[in-house]
């Protein structure tokens, strides 16, 4: 208990309020969701924030892996792919370098860590919750392509 009020207090402290729940940054969406299966190898990963995000801290935590990962620990650099943000930074696109082999699994792999745009709160985990695997340090989606 004393360390939760402690944990509060810090958090208060830098202007992210626990009790408030529009603070603090969820994901909103994630494209294709968790299970989608018929994707279309051209399609781009759309990750939807309720908060503007600070780009570097999402993009640097957003992975997409060939095959099924189911840890964090499995994760490797990903595939190459560029970046884009829509103008309230709530909208990240990533589109995949090259086109997606087709009837194959792709994981989406999301870590814990990804900071608001004022920089002073976290995607919790409570914010990740629904959009895919819960494994130790952050979410995986799966889908797969046509």
């Amino acid at each position: 208990m004393k360390q939760l009020l402690v944990l509060t207090a810090m958090l208060a402290l830098i202007g992210c309020d626990l009790t408030d729940d529009e603070s603090i940054p969820k994901i909103a969406s994630i494209t294709p969701s968790n299970g989608a299966t018929l994707v279309e190898k051209s399609a781009p990963i759309v990750v939807e924030f309720t908060e503007p995000m600070n780009t570097g801290s999402c993009q640097s935590r957003f992975h997409l892996h060939m095959d099924e990962i189911t840890s964090m620990e499995e994760m490797t650099d990903g595939l190459s792919g560029n970046f884009s943000w829509n103008n309230g930074q709530t909208v990240m696109t990533f589109q995949p370098q090259s086109q997606l082999l087709g009837s194959s699994m792709y994981s989406i792999c999301i870590q814990e860590g990804m900071m608001s745009s004022n920089q002073n709160c976290n995607v919790m985990m409570s914010g990740m919750m629904g959009w895919g695997n819960e494994v130790n340090g952050g979410i995986i989606c799966v889908f797969t392509t046509k």
